[in-house]
């Protein structure tokens, strides 16, 4: 919550007894008065600023971070923590048939109850981070409203990780690996990240991107859906 607006600096009158305020109609302020002003106003603008850098590090519509605000929580990660890159299966489908409001309202509702795993992160569309312990890996079933009375089940395909310390970007992309080998496992798969399945090149070191790539299924560490493994 903001603080109420202050009104603005005006320019400091002269110590009382000199007359001059009374001349330029500003007021006269006593030094006692003009301390006590400039602090508040220094208190407002420091409230101001800190919810300024707050938003510009929040995702506006789940709440969560944003990427920005991933980079500054970087430094929160502890010794053991995973990070766990998670794709909602078939969201474009209730775009499609339910609108963009109950899109919106899914999005929201996943990334609010990851929240209960650690540090949450919306990098943009449908894919979330979450950082945490996560010994079994975050939740991949959700029920989500999206009004009307009506409530829609949804999935969601995570690749996961250990965390590098320092290394944000190589993270997220072995998660990014590891996440696209579980499309191919199934809707609500999770894989865990292994060397092998970094693809080489023909002609130059590991692939950066996955989305196209056929995971031979004997390369997969895949744990099924299911309460007793998320």
């Amino acid at each position: 919550m903001t603080a109420p607006d202050l009104p603005p600096v005006q320019p400091m009158g002269p110590m009382p007894g000199t007359g001059s305020g009374s001349r330029t109609g500003r007021p006269d302020y006593a030094p006692a008065g003009r301390i006590a002003y400039l602090e508040a106003r220094v208190a407002h603008l420091e409230t101001q600023l800190a919810e300024e850098r707050r938003q510009a590090r929040t995702d506006p519509l789940t709440g969560v971070l944003n990427r920005a605000g991933l980079v500054d929580a970087w430094w929160r990660i502890r010794p053991g923590d995973r990070l766990a890159l998670v794709d909602l299966d078939g969201f474009k489908a209730v775009n499609d048939t339910l609108g963009h409001a109950a899109g919106d309202a899914v999005l929201t509702t996943v990334a609010q109850q990851l929240r209960v795993h650690g540090i949450v992160a919306r990098l943009g569309g449908d894919e979330l981070v979450v950082i945490g312990s996560l010994p079994g890996g975050p939740d991949r079933l959700w029920r989500a409203p999206v009004g009307g009375g009506r409530e829609v089940t949804v999935t969601g395909t995570v690749g996961i990780t250990p965390v590098i310390p320092g290394d944000l970007p190589e993270t997220l992309r072995r998660a990014d690996v590891a996440m696209y080998a579980a499309k191919h496992a199934g809707r609500g798969s999770l894989v865990a990240y292994d060397p092998t399945l970094d693809v080489p090149e023909q002609t130059g070191p590991a692939r950066r991107r996955v989305r196209d790539l056929t995971v031979p299924a004997r390369r997969l560490t895949v744990i099924a859906l299911g309460r007793g493994a998320a």
